[in-house]
């Protein structure tokens, strides 16, 4: 055998193999229309994110009324807003609203704002537009995705607060958002332990 295909088989053999899953999220879009590379884009950074805790995100299509409380899946809407409304501050790039403590299954999104921070920053030296559309494209989906995958942690850690770094930190720089690493974008180990125990609850609120 040669020292490549060895390698290659014991890599196999050693990488980590993906955590069960534990919960699946379907999410249903709404307003502002997102063109399927940008869709792609996004989905991609959502999914990639938040298998490693062994939640996977799907997007749903139109799904049967009260479906979530017969098959255990959490369903989340996902509005895309062409402006904030008057209780989200004007930068941010999502939000979830919160009662009695408890999240809303329904997120905002504002992709305008999105795009205008990611388009006013040089990426290596050069402006977004200077770029290819598909790579503009693929830049404005992780962006839009990381940001969307730090709301849905909202509704499933079921708390509005933020944490020092990682995935549920406030704000991450541009250079976070695009970068095709992801490492500023996990959970610690204490968010990682609530997770389970925040599992029901959400399916419940998920749920009416």
């Amino acid at each position: 055998m040669s020292i490549i295909a060895s390698a290659i088989l014991l890599s196999l053999l050693t990488a980590p193999s993906p955590p069960p899953v534990r919960l699946r999220v379907d999410l249903s879009f709404e307003g502002l229309r997102m063109w399927p590379p940008y869709e792609t884009a996004v989905m991609n950074e959502v999914t990639h994110i938040w298998s490693a805790y062994g939640v996977e995100i799907r997007r749903a299509r139109q799904a049967p009324q009260g479906a979530a409380a017969q098959d255990g899946v959490i369903r989340l809407s996902v509005v895309l807003a062409d402006a904030h409304d008057a209780h989200a501050p004007g930068d941010v790039l999502g939000s979830i609203a919160f009662f009695a403590d408890a999240p809303t299954p329904r997120i905002v999104m504002y992709p305008n704002t999105i795009g205008a921070l990611v388009s006013g920053t040089n990426i290596v030296g050069r402006s977004l537009w200077e770029y290819p559309v598909h790579y503009r494209e693929n830049l404005l989906g992780r962006a839009f995705g990381r940001a969307l995958a730090h709301e849905i942690g909202h509704f499933l850690l079921r708390s509005p607060h933020h944490a020092p770094a990682g995935l549920m930190q406030a704000r991450h720089s541009v250079n976070e958002l695009v970068a095709p690493e992801s490492r500023h974008f996990d959970l610690s180990e204490e968010e990682v332990r609530r997770l389970p125990a925040a599992s029901a609850p959400a399916r419940e609120l998920a749920s009416h």
